[in-house]
């Protein structure tokens, strides 16, 4: 069986790890999501360039008699599909990558939180849009 890989979708993926929880902000659409427990596991491994399938593997070996696979194979298909990540044309070169980070305590959160709550602010461009009133300011003078 061959092994897949997964990237960012684009630099413009921003994302950070905090405590377990970890943070993704979409640059282009201004959306932000959050992963924890296994799902944010499953996350920082694949960008690291880990294979899928290991990081499923290991997830089983620890949680047994849970279908990890099918929960981690649901929220890879849901990463893909609000485009956080895109299959990656190649395995990584270097075959020395190991898992990063500790295993969480469950296995069985592998809920993607999106938030668009704040798109308008995540949207602003501070480079181009900052004028004397400061940062954030909006182009049709509001507050």
């Amino acid at each position: 069986m061959e092994n897949t890989y997964y990237q960012k979708q684009s630099n413009d993926i921003v994302t950070e790890s905090i405590d377990g929880e970890v943070v993704i902000i979409n640059i282009n659409n201004g959306s932000y999501y959050s992963l924890d427990g296994a799902g944010a596991y499953l996350w920082n491994n694949l960008i690291a360039g880990v294979s899928l399938e290991t990081v499923v593997g290991q997830l089983a070996l620890s949680f047994v008699g849970f279908d990890i696979g099918t929960h981690a194979n649901q929220l890879v298909e849901r990463l893909l599909q609000v485009e956080l990540l895109v299959r990656s044309p190649e395995a990584p070169s270097d075959n020395g990558i190991e898992l990063r980070g500790e295993l969480p305590s469950s296995g069985e959160n592998f809920a993607l939180e999106c938030y668009t709550d704040m798109q308008e602010l995540l949207m602003l461009d501070p480079i181009h849009e900052v004028e004397e009133s400061g940062w954030p300011h909006r182009q049709d003078g509001s507050n």
